[in-house]
């Protein structure tokens, strides 16, 4: 394809294809049933994935696995279009510490400059791609004790707004929007929760927005608990601390029933809700302001975007095509 230059904000970038002509960032966002992958997204993954895959003992957990990184294949492969299978992962060095295991996520081939970001929760997943750097967080919102561990968590300006908001829904969903704000400016530096989130404030504005429907039902546990040990793990430091998103995630992974994908087969395509406060990553270390969007996702989730605060065209949202034949 023709080399496409797209101009905007002061900053000349180089796409070697148009899809970011319109939009900073795209999003795809997939179901994700509960100990059920697609038969045939085994068959993308490469060898060092599948061997992950079968060392897996949780069931759920395997199957979250293997049709995520299935999706996110199949995404690149729709934006870089080349087959799924020729697609390479690894990762880009962690600007804390210069490690490669658990720095930000890249693709190694085809060569691209793009940057993407993955996550997944319980009963969906997210993939981002942009030409800058982006980070993206998506969580199930369910009944939260958010007292537990506001301390770790919230700026003393989110708290307040955070506490102004009723008990219930609203103040659930407020906090999980500061969470998912957090998480997602963290992924884009490329650090993960690995440092003091109290240092990180996202502002008040749009806590409340974007979510239609009630909370989903508590199937016992998960969230909370994952979040709560991810924090204790991540502000106590050392190696594992880089790792903490994927402990609070893996502490909600099991709990949903595929009874309560309800809003999943809505429309293909959405606009983001909320276009959020910039964020400065100074006070941790990394200078850089970042703007975070809230996502329009199905019921029962919120999401958020992270890229730099010049890239400023709302990102676009599609959920990933299906594919059909669920095995266990």
């Amino acid at each position: 394809m023709t080399p496409v230059t797209t101009r905007h904000t002061g900053t000349d970038q180089l796409t070697n294809a148009p899809i970011f002509d319109t939009n900073d960032a795209i999003v795809w966002w997939w179901p994700v049933p509960t100990g059920r992958y697609r038969s045939n997204d085994l068959e993308l993954l490469d060898e060092s994935e599948v061997s992950r895959a079968q060392n897996m003992k949780s069931r759920d957990a395997r199957a979250e696995f293997i049709t995520c990184r299935a999706a996110v294949r199949r995404a690149l492969s729709e934006a870089l279009g080349v087959p799924a299978t020729d697609i390479s992962l690894g990762r880009l060095p962690c600007p804390g510490c210069g490690s490669a295991e658990h720095g930000p996520p890249a693709v190694e081939f085809p060569a691209t400059t793009w940057q993407y970001s993955v996550a997944h929760t319980d009963g969906l997943g997210m993939l981002a791609l942009s030409p800058f750097r982006v980070g993206i967080d998506v969580e199930h919102v369910r009944p939260l004790d958010a007292e537990r561990f506001d301390f770790l968590v919230l700026t003393p300006a989110e708290r307040r707004a955070v506490y102004a908001l009723p008990e219930g829904d609203a103040r659930t969903l407020a906090f999980l929007r500061c969470w998912t704000r957090k998480e997602a400016v963290l992924k884009a530096v490329g650090v993960g929760i690995a440092a003091e989130l109290t240092a990180l404030e996202t502002g008040s504005e749009g806590l409340a927005e974007g979510f239609a429907g009630g909370l989903a039902e508590n199937l016992g546990g998960g969230l909370a608990d994952g979040l709560a040990e991810g924090l204790a793990e991540g502000l106590a430091g050392g190696d594992g601390a880089a790792h903490v998103v994927a402990t609070a995630h893996d502490g909600g992974l099991h709990g949903l029933d595929t009874a309560h994908d309800r809003g999943l087969h809505g429309a293909d395509t959405a606009h983001p809700v909320h276009a959020g406060d910039l964020v400065d990553t100074a006070p941790l270390g990394f200078p850089g302001s970042w703007r975070t969007t809230a996502l329009a996702v199905p019921d029962g989730w919120v999401a958020t975007i992270a890229l730099p605060a010049g890239a400023d065209r709302l990102p676009a949202v599609r959920r990933l095509p299906s594919v059909r034949r669920l095995r266990a």
